[in-house]
């Protein structure tokens, strides 16, 4: 990719060139076209009568009336006209590479398929606003493929996860030699999550919340109803309490109250306030800090599937102790998954899922797993100061 790259900086620098060149010699041998006239002029202009011939004749008639002034007007003007003619050729450049875009643009309208909406809208669709009701979720035989020449990212994974069940789901993280090739390549961690709120649509298998099969319900009533915390959270420009309260439904003082519940006063505090400025994707904070705000703002919608994506991987240790418990106290009546790449993090779930090349390959109690000899899940532990595995 490195190579190809420089092959096209190489080629626009030389063609760059090439063309600046070409513009200094037009420029040159017009100035030298006018100085050549000019001269001639002169020259003739202190010739005799009695010593023309016939070509100086009419050479002299051609440029009898050309002035000092007019040379002067005439250099002037070649020199700005090679200015613009090469900003006309920039221009040109400019306006081809935006049609190349624009294009683009017009490939991905009508050449990338949209997300496919509710497979089924006559059956088993649940009621608006009244679902999930409890939270219980169930992956059956689900495969899942990036595409068509990838390998399989999740591989025929079956398991349930009760009402109100905190299950964390670990795995080491791999990176496939040809990542052209295979792209995706890993344990199927970020797979789950992605299979769940149909961020891709599954080879086979089923997947249901409340026995209700996901791919018949509507997308933004879908992932509507799963709130979300990522490792990487985006923030919207403006107020803390406008990033807080994306649909705008609570006043001030409930705000407040939710900062209260998650025990963040001094952190909003720091931050300047709820009218403190976010810029567009919260670049004026830290990961970290996103991460928090993105905690505040889940516990505000108090959803029944809750999926935390690493969101304590930019935060100290102390600190995500302490969101750890804050997290079983807010999501205490919600289903959670989490997505964990620490064992401390994991060690308090109810059940732990070891994911391995797309494939679930232990579960149980984090308890007993470590107590098994054999247990994936015991190794991954044991080597959780070497490598990264979750």
């Amino acid at each position: 990719l490195l190579t190809n790259y420089l092959k096209c900086e190489y080629s626009l620098l030389a063609s760059s060139l090439w063309f600046s060149f070409r513009l200094n010699i037009i420029a040159v041998t017009t100035i030298t076209a006018v100085g050549v006239v000019a001269l001639v002029q002169h020259r003739l202009s202190r010739v005799h009568s009695g010593q023309w011939n016939f070509v100086c004749l009419f050479v002299c008639l051609l440029l009898l009336h050309i002035f000092a002034e007019m040379i002067g007007l005439a250099l002037t003007y070649v020199l700005l006209a090679v200015n613009l003619l090469a900003e006309l050729t920039n221009s040109l450049a400019d306006t081809e590479r935006d049609f190349v875009s624009t294009e683009r643009l017009f490939d991905y309208i009508r050449g990338v398929a949209s997300e496919r909406q509710a497979e089924d809208r006559s059956t088993n669709r649940p009621a608006a606003g009244c679902w999930p009701s409890a939270g219980h979720l169930q992956f059956r035989q689900v495969c899942l493929r990036y595409s068509a020449n990838c390998k399989l990212a999740l591989d025929a994974v079956t398991f349930d996860v009760n009402a109100g069940e905190k299950v964390a789901i670990v795995g080491r993280t791999a990176f496939h030699e040809n990542v052209e090739l295979f792209p995706f390549a890993g344990s199927g961690k970020s797979s789950l999550l992605n299979a769940l709120f149909r961020m891709y649509s599954l080879e086979s298998g089923q997947i249901l919340i409340d026995s209700i099969d996901i791919a018949s319900v509507d997308l933004y009533e879908l992932r509507n109803a799963v709130c979300i915390i990522p490792q990487n959270p985006f923030l919207f420009s403006g107020s803390l309490a406008e990033n807080l309260d994306i649909r705008r439904v609570l006043e001030r003082d409930q705000l407040e109250q939710a900062i209260r519940a998650c025990e963040l006063e001094e952190f909003v505090h720091q931050l300047g306030g709820l009218e403190a400025e976010i810029k567009e994707g919260g670049s004026n904070v830290s990961v970290g800090q996103r991460q928090l705000i993105c905690l505040i703002r889940a516990s505000i919608l108090e959803k029944k599937i809750i999926c935390i994506d690493e969101a304590t991987a930019h935060v100290d240790v102390e600190t995500d102790a302490r969101l750890q418990r804050l997290l079983r106290r807010r999501f205490a009546q919600s289903t959670v998954l989490t997505i964990a790449h620490r064992l401390c993090t994991v060690m308090d779930s109810d059940r732990i899922i070891v994911m391995e090349n797309g494939q679930l390959v232990e579960q149980g109690n984090p308890a007993q797993l470590l107590s098994c000899p054999n247990s994936k899940f015991r190794r991954l532990a044991a080597n959780h100061n070497n490598v990264q595995y979750m």
